[in-house]
């Protein structure tokens, strides 16, 4: 089975990811920017970053996005003049799209944002249904619309001929800011994000779903998401019940959405089908108990399975909740009662295959649910993921060297602290630092950025040249004279922007304007789809297009290729984790990954335990009272009854695997 990524967020705001086929987490390079949360999908990230904005992140894909842009060039023959640019008032456009009902004008199609660049110029197609056309590329018909040929006839009245040009997908294995609701980013932002739907019933293929809340407690629906258009169109406002204000939002990947309000209700969005991804209505759903104190803080919603966290960190399962069947059906879409689970849980996420990971409320540990099935989808117990941490100088040492001493979120005091808090002592001043930070640059004598595949391999060949020793060890912290190398050589060829170093602009009165020339570079404001945004070209802007890497794969930005010049290696520390999202990852309840590194297995039983000996000698001494009972001859009638009937709740498993409660009742005669 290929490998699939477990992504998940610190207390700090670092997003790292753990392989199906590998043991240690790898911290995804650092870029200037924390997040709050994290959502995934195969080879797409969604996020919420400390700016309060929306982020997507694009990485693995073996094919690059290209997409064909079209217009039709449309002419008719006049009497005098033969066939002219001029069109009758019912005719199409001059520039059209294949039907004719849309105008495409060929200078006046744009990239749909600045993650995009042309791949090319406009050129003529020179092939109509396998056949070969002149050269100038015209086809011939009787009238708009018609049947379009090759060969020139004495009726033809009309003609066109098609105009192609391909535009790719740029910002690969990169943060990419979405526009904003407003101009201002600050009026309205995010806080929570969630996608899915990669296996709406029906739906085509690419099909994606994005949910989003904003602070005022609104929920928006991001149209046009699909794997050929990773950000999508635009917000559209979804409204929802009157007095009813959300505070957290899963999909699932059959496009169920269920909500989170600030009074702990929930609620689920029904209609979900392929033709109508956004839904019909809102239906609310109770708590797990009927009680004023408890209250859902977290939902997750899986294929056929939904879990919730309440406010006293009892995990709960939602039985009866069927997600191919949920947009025609109601009771598929809510379920049909509550079943709670043991632990102590902070945060639930729910794989595509119903998996179940969770963050612990007391120690922040990641934990997976052990044993879930189709025939037991709640699984066993919790079990701890145990994996050591991979730093490597293109990540954490990056981290380390950019990032403010001490950290806002990391706990004093805490055993478990991130290893970069080893250097928190070492303050970096001078820096140049905006609100959402999404690329650094660090080919300073260029004034040109990376490739997609870039930063990794810059990050190696020009930060840390200046530095060949090996990388350090947990056990030794003398690393001030390499630190302050490192320190000042950041400090020289790379200020903490998306724009290419001769355009950024530093922060003198307050305010920041920077020249968007480069199409990898995007920030709140001027953001991918955003109406502000500028396109950059590829004469104008040559140098923004050139490429130092050639490395584009999901191996280089995930850590996978294989180092062995000492810049990566492994320590033990310890991590406060936030959120787990576990979308693009696919682990077998049989097979196991190796993340698990357990004291005791189930196999092995400690016999002198102090609990089981505890167990015996009590059991011991009820036998000894029983054999002392035996001697005496006549005891005296407790009951008349001939028979003893005891009852137990227990649930009952149907043939198609759906679970019942019922009461069973054993007699004894």
């Amino acid at each position: 089975m290929p490998s699939s990524y477990l992504f998940a967020a610190s207390s700090e705001g670092r997003v790292y990811t753990l392989s199906t086929t590998s043991g240690a987490w790898r911290e995804l390079p650092y870029l200037g920017l924390e997040f709050k949360k994290i959502c995934a999908v195969p080879n797409f990230l969604w996020a919420i970053g400390g700016d309060r904005q929306v982020y997507v992140h694009v990485h693995g894909l073996d094919v690059p996005i290209r997409i064909r842009e079209e217009s039709y060039e449309n002419e008719r023959w006049l009497p005098i003049e033969g066939f002219s640019k001029t069109l009758l008032p019912t005719d199409r456009y001059r520039y059209s799209s294949a039907d004719g009902s849309v105008e495409r004008g060929v200078d006046k199609i744009r990239l749909p944002s600045m993650a995009w660049q042309w791949d090319g110029d406009w050129h003529l197609d020179l092939e109509l249904d396998g056949q070969p056309l002149p050269e100038d590329g015209w086809m011939y018909a009787l009238d708009f619309p018609a049947t379009y040929s090759a060969k020139k006839s004495w009726n033809s009245y009309v003609r066109r001929r098609k105009w192609v040009r391909y535009r790719r997908y740029a910002a690969l294995n990169s943060w990419c800011a979405v526009a904003p609701l407003h101009k201002d980013p600050t009026q309205e932002p995010f806080i929570d994000v969630a996608i899915g739907g990669t296996c709406v019933p029906n739906a085509p293929a690419g099909t994606l779903c994005v949910w989003a809340i904003t602070a005022h407690g609104r929920a928006m629906f991001r149209t046009g998401v699909s794997k050929t258009a990773p950000e999508g169109l635009r917000w559209t406002a979804v409204p929802t019940p009157t007095g009813s204000e959300l505070a957290q939002i899963s999909v699932g990947p059959t496009g169920l959405v269920w909500a989170v309000l600030f009074n702990g209700r929930v609620i689920v969005r029904t209609g979900v089908t392929r033709d109508n991804l956004v839904g019909d209505s809102w239906l609310d759903v109770k708590t797990p108990v009927a009680a004023c104190s408890l209250r859902i803080v977290h939902v997750s919603v899986g294929t056929d399975a939904v879990w919730c966290v309440t406010n006293d960190h009892h995990a709960w399962f939602r039985r009866g909740v069927k997600g191919e069947a949920a947009g025609i059906s109601e009771d598929s879409a809510i379920g049909k009662g509550w079943v709670e689970m043991v632990g102590n849980i902070s945060m639930v996420s729910v794989a595509a295959n119903d998996q179940v990971f969770a963050v612990g409320a007391a120690d922040r540990c990641l934990y997976h649910r052990s044993g879930v099935t189709s025939a037991d989808p709640t699984g066993k117990k919790w079990r701890l993921i145990q994996c050591p941490m991979q730093i490597s100088r293109t990540s954490s040492s990056l981290s380390i060297v950019s990032r403010k001493s001490g950290g806002s979120s990391s706990t004093p005091g805490s055993k478990h602290q991130s290893f970069s808090n080893l250097y928190s002592k070492e303050k970096e001043k001078g820096v140049v630092e905006t609100c959402a930070i999404i690329e650094t640059v660090v080919n300073s004598s260029t004034g040109s950025c990376s490739s997609n595949g870039g930063p990794p391999g810059l990050l190696r060949n020009e930060r840390w040249k200046l530095s060949a020793d090996s990388p350090p060890t947990i056990g030794s912290l003398n690393l001030n004279d390499r630190h302050k190398q490192r320190t000042a050589a950041l400090r020289e060829t790379s200020h903490a922007s998306s724009a290419p170093a001769a355009d950024v602009v530093e922060v003198i009165t307050g305010k920041f304007e920077t020249q968007l020339r480069n199409p990898r570079a995007w920030s709140p404001v001027r953001s991918v789809g955003s109406v502000v945004g500028t396109e950059a070209h590829p004469e104008s802007d040559s140098t923004v297009f050139e490429s130092d890497s050639t490395h584009h794969g999901s191996d280089v930005f995930l850590g996978e290729d294989d180092d062995h010049t000492g810049s990566q290696f492994w320590t033990e520390c310890g991590i406060l984790w936030s959120c787990v999202a576990p979308g693009a990852v696919t682990v077998d309840a049989s097979n196991m990954p190796n993340w698990f590194n357990e004291q005791t297995s189930d196999s092995k039983v400690d016999v002198n335990a102090n609990w089981r000996k505890d167990i015996l000698s009590k059991l011991q001494r009820r036998q000894e009272k029983l054999a002392k009972l035996q001697t005496v001859a006549k005891f005296e009638k407790a009951v008349e009854l001939s028979s003893w009937v005891k009852s137990a709740d227990a649930r009952y498993q149907r043939p198609g695997g759906e679970f019942e409660d019922c009461i069973i009742e054993l007699e004894w005669y």
